[in-house]
C-alpha cells in the first residue's frame, strides 16, 4: 500500500486527476507535522497551517491529518503541503477545507455543463450548499473591505451546479478592472465547484442579504 510519501514523490508533471483522487484518500488517512505553532501569512497573503510528510523537517507536533483539517476549518484558515519546497506538494484553501468537512470530499469532478439558454433558478443562500460556518468567514472579509450589507444569491440552470453570486451595487459599484480581484478573494473561501460570479442586480429576480 502507497504511503503519502510516495505520492508526493511523483513528479508534478505527472499529477493527473487519478493522482491527485489517490492522494487524498491517503492524504486524509494520514499522519502529519505540523511545522508551526501559529498560523503562517503565505505568499498568497491568505492564513495557512503549514504542514509536513517529512519528519526530517524542523516540526512542533505531530497529528493525525483529520485532526488538522478540522482544526483548520474551525479557524477559517487553509493547509499548505510541503511549503519548504520550492513549489508546495498542495495547496488546500478555506474552500477545500469545508467542503471536506460537509461533504467528505475535497474537488467535484463530475460538474456537467447545462445549456447556455436555460432557465436561471435563483435561491437564497443554504446550509446545503454552502454552511452558516463558511458563510460567516466569507463575510467578515467582505466586511474587512468596508461592504456592511453584501447581497448575494445561489444561481443555477439545474439546481445541480451553483455558482455564488454577489451584488455590484452592494459591493459599492466596483470598477471592473477589480471584479477579477474581487471573485478571486472571496473564491478563496469556496470550493472549486462553486465559482463566484459578480452580477447587477437588475439580472437576477432577486438577491439576498448575505
Amino acid at each position: 500500500m502507497k504511503t503519502l510519501s510516495d505520492y508526493l514523490a511523483i513528479n508534478s508533471g505527472l499529477r493527473d486527476n487519478s493522482w491527485e483522487s489517490d492522494f487524498f484518500r491517503t492524504f486524509v488517512a494520514s499522519k502529519v507535522f505540523v511545522i508551526n505553532e501559529s498560523v503562517q501569512m503565505g505568499p498568497d497573503g491568505w492564513p495557512y497551517i503549514y504542514i509536513t510528510d517529512d519528519i526530517k523537517t524542523k516540526h512542533v507536533s505531530e497529528d493525525s491529518t483529520l485532526n488538522v483539517i478540522q482544526w483548520a476549518y474551525e479557524h477559517g484558515v487553509g493547509l499548505a503541503l510541503n511549503p519548504n519546497k520550492e513549489r508546495p506538494d498542495y495547496i488546500f484553501h478555506f474552500g477545500l477545507i469545508w467542503n471536506f468537512v460537509h461533504n467528505k470530499y475535497f474537488i467535484k469532478n463530475d460538474v456537467v455543463q447545462t445549456p447556455p439558454n436555460a432557465p436561471i433558478y435563483v435561491a437564497q443562500v443554504s446550509e446545503d450548499i454552502v454552511p452558516q460556518h463558511a458563510l460567516a468567514f466569507i463575510k467578515d472579509y467582505i466586511k474587512s473591505a468596508g461592504i456592511e450589507k453584501p447581497r448575494g444569491a445561489l444561481i443555477s440552470r439545474d439546481k445541480i451546479n451553483y455558482d455564488f453570486a454577489l451584488s455590484l451595487e452592494s459591493l459599492g459599484h466596483p470598477p471592473k478592472s477589480e471584479h477579477d480581484g474581487i471573485a478571486r478573494g472571496i473564491g478563496w473561501f469556496l470550493p472549486n465547484h462553486l465559482p463566484v460570479v459578480l452580477i447587477f442586480e437588475e439580472k437576477l429576480q432577486k438577491l439576498f442579504d448575505l
